[in-house]
């Protein structure tokens, strides 16, 4: 079975990284520069952001600490 989705975890960073985004509108949980749906398009293993801040180690790393944090690890 080919799998189209990425973990819980990596979804969670990449939801992470894009509510820190000047670009990201919290409203509609859209984002302004490619106008995609985030919860939707952060859980899909082949895209990408259009900033590249997916890849960035520093912001994965600070996610990382900031969903660890919430859950109280």
């Amino acid at each position: 079975m080919i799998n189209f989705l990425v973990d819980d975890n990596e979804q969670k960073i990449r939801i992470t990284i894009c509510s820190t985004c000047e670009s990201y509108d919290r409203g509609f949980m859209r984002c302004k520069k490619c106008g995609c749906f985030m919860p939707i398009k952060t859980r899909l293993l082949n895209v990408a952001c259009h900033f590249d801040h997916w890849n960035n180690p520093q912001l994965r790393e600070h996610a990382q600490k900031e969903i660890d944090e919430n859950s109280g690890n």
